[in-house]
């Protein structure tokens, strides 16, 4: 959960300022450490990856939001950067994670639903 500004979210309902920029506000915003959780949970998905990877900085893009319903959508677009220590070498590979999200208006609040994380079995590639 992510808490917001009622005067920045009040803003997006009288239509004086986008989506996009009211949750990039919020996202970049490093007093309430939600970039860091954002960087966190996109890094989730890169986990089991060798080469100790690492999300630097995030985009955001295509953002929704329904007044009636309380809920929407981004997409989230980032770099994984790897570092494979004993070689030296260094590698970057795009992602993008589509994100919905809910809004608790009467607790200024915001919760952000990722996708689950796949597992996989070698034993269905055969």
């Amino acid at each position: 959960m992510i808490n917001f500004n009622s005067d920045e979210f009040n803003s997006i309902l009288q239509n004086d300022s986008s989506i996009e920029d009211f949750l990039m506000s919020i996202f970049t915003n490093k007093d309430t450490g939600s970039s860091q959780l954002i960087g966190d949970q996109l890094l989730r998905y890169y986990s089991g990856e060798e080469g100790n990877p690492q999300i630097e900085s995030f985009t955001l893009r295509d953002a929704n939001y329904d007044r009636v319903s309380k809920t929407g959508s981004l997409c989230f677009k980032f770099q994984v950067k790897y570092w494979f220590s004993c070689s030296s070498l260094a590698q970057e590979q795009s992602g993008q994670e589509t994100i919905k999200f809910t809004v608790n208006e009467d607790q200024t609040s915001m919760t952000l639903v990722f996708p689950q994380l796949e597992e996989r079995s070698t034993h269905e590639e055969f």
